[in-house]
């Protein structure tokens, strides 16, 4: 079998999907005779840590497509990734476009994805599925019709079809639950710079405002003032948050550590 991996900023934005796609396919496809075809977007952005140790890893049955973005549509790598939704959803039709011919070309005999719209223009004898990995925040009345283009719907939590069963008129009744796995091969050691005489605090995800980061820091900063000193924070993480939080972490002097 032959499956489709479609994802436009895989090779350059590590955001929960991107990060569970890799993740899949090193864990399945060495041990698979399957082959895995990985379709984004040749960007000029830089690419992730992750990605590059990805490509690097793949194993022999993994192919990465990096398609050619047309002129007229470079205009909106001008726009940050991240919370522009407009900018978001134009990256994914035009990588919709650009694979249909391929899809036939290569022979894919199923389609995976992690976004609604990454894999809207699909030719409906593939089947495709829709791996939901969270829910929106408000009602949309195209999503009704977008959903119901996927031959599956595969969210991580039962709470997340629930949360999308709010916001639809038509409810996903049929789905199949795929919780996220834990590497249980790598060995967890205690971080020796966390000390006992020290109040640690540690954040892990992706370094982008909305996940809170920026509040931390400067929560962080009024504790010191107002005389807790003993306060360490450790980031643990990487995305297009990290020159700012560098440069307000440096700015206000306080004592925070980033990891990678």
């Amino acid at each position: 079998m032959k499956i489709g991996m479609i994802n436009p900023r895989i090779s350059y934005y590590s955001g929960g999907g991107e990060k569970s796609m890799i993740d899949s396919i090193l864990n399945v496809a060495g041990d698979s005779k399957d082959q895995f075809y990985v379709y984004t977007l040749k960007t000029p952005l830089a690419k992730t840590r992750i990605y590059k140790e990805f490509k690097k890893k793949a194993p022999k049955n993994v192919f990465i497509e990096e398609l050619e973005i047309p002129k007229n549509y470079k205009e909106i790598y001008k726009i940050p990734p991240g919370e522009d939704r407009f900018r978001w959803d134009a990256e994914s039709l035009l990588l919709n476009s650009l694979i249909l011919p391929r899809l036939k070309i290569d022979g894919i005999n199923l389609i995976w994805v992690n976004y609604i719209l990454d894999a809207l223009v699909v030719p409906i004898e593939i089947p495709s599925i829709l791996n939901l990995l969270g829910y929106p925040r408000k009602e949309s009345d195209y999503r009704d019709g977008l959903i119901n283009q996927y031959t599956e719907i595969v969210p991580n939590a039962r709470n997340v079809i629930n949360k999308w069963n709010l916001l639809l008129k038509k409810k996903i009744v049929k789905f199949s639950l795929l919780y996220p796995g834990i590497d249980c091969t790598k060995e967890v050691k205690k971080k020796e710079i966390f000390r006992k005489d020290k109040f640690t605090i540690m954040f892990a995800g992706r370094f982008i405002e909305r996940k809170g980061i920026k509040t931390l820091i400067e929560a962080t900063e009024i504790l010191k003032k107002g005389g807790m000193e003993n306060i360490e924070v450790y980031l643990f993480g990487e995305g297009l948050f990290e020159p700012k939080i560098r440069k307000l972490i440096s700015s206000k002097g306080l004592g925070c550590f980033l990891s990678f």
